[in-house]
């Protein structure tokens, strides 16, 4: 589908489904020349291209530290909300090596379509 539309990535969002079938999709974005982008460091192992997202390691840890200090007698009630701080870039450079041509005719693209987006609304 993503081909017969002429797309030029996919983002894989998260989900069970995906995460089950991330081998099978990470060799169709592969076979389709496609770049595969998710926020799961599984899909870059098994082959697609980056993800972005908050470190897993680091919000494991804060849950231990909150485990910690509610069996030290702390109420969960007062503990403070926090927002991940820790986040994580990892691209698969030998998927990266086998696309860096099309990531170039894509960034060409991109600018060129900007540019004349520009030039429309002056």
């Amino acid at each position: 589908m993503a081909t017969n539309a002429r797309a030029d990535a996919i983002l894989v969002l998260s989900s069970l489904f995906a995460t089950s079938q991330r081998k099978k999709i990470t060799t169709l974005a592969a076979q389709n020349r496609l770049p595969a982008v998710s926020d799961r460091v599984e899909f870059v192992e098994d082959g697609g291209l980056m993800t972005y997202s908050v470190s897993s390691t680091d919000l494991f840890r804060r849950a231990a530290i909150y485990v910690d200090k509610i069996l030290k007698g702390s109420t969960p009630a007062d503990l403070p909300v926090e927002q991940p701080t820790k986040f994580e870039l990892v691209i698969n450079l030998k998927t990266a090596n086998k696309s860096v041509s099309q990531f170039h005719q894509i960034s060409w693209r991109e600018r060129t379509e900007s540019s004349n987006d520009d030039r429309q609304q002056a």
